[in-house]
């Protein structure tokens, strides 16, 4: 089963090109991760968690707000697992899962169902990439076309 820990360093790694084992993250630009993350940063900052505590209460804020939301201790890959993950993290929890059940043509809900992570644990990761990239590209490219029909 995919491990929590070893997206979360990818995570860390992938953005800020450090060790995340070696880094101090209430040291790093949070906000890099997105806006909840930043948000999570202020929050931690202001209620007073200590330095040393602030590294695992933010991991934790991850574990259980993107992570278990997406039941990734569920998913056999590893691969699989990290890339929702990181996806996750960037937008929300909701939008990637509704994303990755459009892209494989599961039922959109938006919620992880039984029957995603049935159908996550047996599709090839080749084809998942495959889909799950369109989807991000198609994704985007929506998006960005909005902005640009709304821009002054």
């Amino acid at each position: 089963m995919a491990d929590f820990s070893l997206s979360f360093e990818h995570l860390i790694e992938d953005v800020f090109q450090v060790d995340s084992l070696d880094s101090h993250l209430e040291g790093l630009p949070l906000e890099r991760l997105g806006d909840q993350a930043g948000l999570w940063q202020k929050v931690l900052k202001a209620t007073g968690w200590r330095m040393d505590e602030f590294d695992l209460f933010f991991r934790e804020c991850y574990r259980a707000n993107v992570w278990q939301v997406l039941r990734a201790d569920d998913i056999r890959s590893q691969a699989i697992a990290d890339s929702l993950f990181r996806y996750a993290s960037y937008s929300n929890c909701t939008h990637a899962i509704r994303l990755m059940q459009v892209t494989l043509g599961l039922p959109a809900t938006g919620v992880m169902s039984d029957a995603d992570i049935q159908y996550l644990n047996i599709i090839r990761e080749e084809t998942f990439y495959l889909n799950f990239g369109r989807g991000k590209v198609a994704s985007w490219l929506q998006t960005s076309s909005l902005a640009l029909k709304f821009a002054p």
